[in-house]
């Protein structure tokens, strides 16, 4: 069953089979062809996103300041992002502090914030894994 286990065409029988195999022994079941496909609601960066955070102490630091990418980025996730969609935050709050925030951006790998704040000790984490 498993030979030519890489190739396309192989695959493809193999799944027609299996198909058959499926409409015999529930022949009152609709095929695949007859429902709709589902929506997808899989949330990507939800699932992998702590598989690709940076290390938060590691890493040359510089604080954001105004005018910077990493500053706006900072205040709209405090000013309002945090209030509407608190999941992009884990482990912050409402009250959490301005570098905080900006650690967080840094963590997830954010264009805008590639610098972490300085200043954040190792012994504060800011968020729970």
């Amino acid at each position: 069953f498993w030979d030519s286990i890489n190739s396309t065409e192989a695959n493809l029988k193999r799944i027609q089979a299996l198909r058959q195999l499926f409409a015999a022994r529930f022949p009152d079941q609709r095929s695949e062809e007859e429902m709709r496909a589902p929506r997808c609601d899989f949330n990507f960066r939800g699932f992998y996103s702590e598989f690709w955070w940076r290390a938060p102490f590691e890493g040359e630091c510089r604080d954001a300041r105004m005018g910077d990418r990493c500053y706006t980025m900072v205040r709209w996730g405090m000013k309002a992002l945090i209030y509407s969609h608190p999941e992009y935050f884990p482990g912050l709050t409402r009250r959490s502090s301005f570098k905080e925030f900006q650690q967080l951006l840094y963590m997830q790998g954010r264009a805008a914030c590639p610098y972490r704040p300085c200043g954040l000790l190792e012994s504060r984490p800011n968020r729970t894994l």
